[in-house]
């Protein structure tokens, strides 16, 4: 039997399995433990003996993987995917403003529609709001978000550090001296630390909004 040790979401899980096993049959383990679909399961950086990715039909027997060392899972259960997926369904219509002309701007008004402010009630009284470093005066705000766009997750590397833009921190600090920096994500707040603490070195929370809004003092 080999034991595995893989760290996800801030808890750690071992895994006993026979040699024979397969990657695959790792990824079944811990789908019962986190509920993580296996197609949704990142393994970072595992890899055979003889130094090269570890696929699915790799056998556990031929994982270069030391008595000390912890894997990296990353991977969202489905349950908090659809989610994220309703409530962007529930969430209000955004009006396309490049479709409204200057006078039809000036008439409309949205924000003081009983409807608008009914809504802005509701998400206001059940918004969790933590202010931890408050926003610099003067600074406009500019929010980007964390999947696909700061993170590759269609990326092939095997490190979490690996899969940050090109030039990110670079970017980021250019930015911040103009901008307070909102890192943003619909899913989780969760999910949003663990990618800030691997990729961004991010310091300090400064707000969270809805889903998941993170203004970053870049330093």
């Amino acid at each position: 039997m080999l034991q595995i040790v893989v760290k996800w979401s801030g808890k750690e899980y071992e895994v006993e399995l026979p040699e024979g096993d397969t990657v695959a049959s790792l990824k079944r383990v811990l789908q019962e433990k986190t509920a993580v679909d296996p197609k949704r399961q990142k393994l970072l950086g595992l890899k055979t003996k003889d130094g090269k990715a570890a696929t699915d039909e790799a056998a556990i027997a031929d994982l270069a993987i030391k008595p000390s060392t912890k894997v990296m899972m990353m991977g969202q259960p489905e349950a908090l995917i659809q989610q994220a997926h309703a409530q962007a369904l529930a969430a209000p219509e955004v009006q396309d403003d490049f479709d409204i002309g200057a006078e039809d701007e000036a008439a409309l008004q949205v924000k003081d529609k009983p409807e608008v402010q009914e809504k802005l009630r509701r998400r206001i009284s059940s918004t969790e709001v933590k202010i931890l470093n408050p926003p610099r005066p003067g600074k406009k705000c500019l929010v980007l978000d964390i999947d696909y766009t700061l993170f590759d997750l269609n990326s092939s590397a095997e490190r979490p550090d690996e899969l940050a833009r090109p030039y990110l921190h670079e970017f980021l600090a250019a930015c911040y001296e103009f901008y307070d920096i909102i890192i943003w994500s619909a899913t989780n707040m969760k999910w949003v630390e663990v990618r800030g603490a691997v990729l961004l070195r991010i310091k300090c929370l400064v707000r969270m909004v809805r889903c998941a809004l993170w203004c970053v003092p870049w330093c």
